[in-house]
């Protein structure tokens, strides 16, 4: 973390290697077909049906149509790209993302998609007001378990910022 006020954050994020998949469909769907897809892959259905680690968070965001949602996994940070099975389900890629400085904002409870577009108007009120630019599209980031009561959830917006 290299800022912090209450609940925004300034941060940078070293490289690494992610697994995603690109889903059709609205946001509550979205994030439960993708993290079903990822969630196969990980527990082996790949070329060398290999085990994965699961990693928090699981990462939402639209794809550039605006039509799409990009559902993401991070790897386990020893992995290099070149080191990870490939995917049997050809829905899923491999990805490796460079450093990345990003602004977050984070909140607790359920996060269906009006309380995401709230906070991200939120969020980028704050990334303006202390100076910085928000490229891209904005990410939510889930941590946790179906189960966890919405008081104990923990989840972030991001946007990656100049």
């Amino acid at each position: 973390m290299l800022k912090k006020w209450d609940n925004f954050e300034i941060r940078q994020y070293e490289p690494r290697v992610v697994a995603q998949t690109i889903i059709q469909n609205n946001f509550e769907k979205a994030i439960k077909e993708g993290f079903n897809l990822l969630a196969a892959y990980i527990f082996g259905q790949n070329t060398t049906k290999a085990k994965i680690a699961m990693t928090a968070p699981v990462e939402q965001r639209e794809d550039s149509t605006k039509k799409n949602w990009l559902i993401t996994f991070s790897m386990p940070a020893k992995y290099k790209l070149s080191e990870l099975p490939s995917p049997k389900d050809s829905r899923i890629t491999l990805k490796q993302i460079e450093t990345q400085k990003v602004a977050a904002l984070i909140f607790s409870g359920f996060c269906t998609e009006k309380k995401a577009t709230q906070n991200t108007n939120l969020l980028l009120d704050l990334i303006e007001q202390h100076g910085y630019t928000p490229t891209g599209f904005c990410i939510l980031a889930r941590y946790d378990p179906p189960w966890t009561l919405p008081c104990f959830r923990h989840n972030e917006l991001l946007f990656v910022i100049h």
